[in-house]
């Protein structure tokens, strides 16, 4: 089964700031990651069928940041190790859902995932 996509341009998704398409397959969502690739402004998720794109907005940006300095200060204050990485693309495929955070933290894995250029998402014992 093909799944047609609507063709949008990044000034359409710009001007919705959001859009929602639902029942797109796994195979479709990593077919259309493979096409668009990383150089681009909007951000994906896909849970379960659900494909979200968003726009990056800049009223949440700057809070953004403030909670990442947050984090960052406590984390520091309480002598805890993390690991703060920017934005990327978490997926796992058994649970069939993909994220892509503006920010992120490892913090009780931080451990695991020291000087690790590729992080996997594994299922906790």
């Amino acid at each position: 089964m093909t799944t047609t996509l609507p063709i949008l341009t990044e000034e359409q998704i710009r001007a919705r700031q959001f859009i929602e398409l639902k029942g797109i397959s796994w195979q479709t969502y990593k077919e259309l990651m493979a096409q668009l690739g990383d150089d681009r402004v909007w951000r994906i998720a896909y849970d379960q069928g659900v494909l979200e794109i968003r726009m990056p907005l800049t009223e949440h940006e700057e809070p953004k940041i403030i909670i990442a300095d947050l984090v960052t200060a406590l984390a520091e204050e309480l002598e805890i190790e993390t690991r703060q990485l920017g934005a990327l693309k978490l997926e796992r495929e058994d649970l069939t859902r993909a994220v892509e955070p503006d920010t992120c933290f490892y913090i009780q894995s931080e451990l695991a995932v020291r000087g690790v250029r590729s992080i996997h998402l594994l299922l906790r014992q």
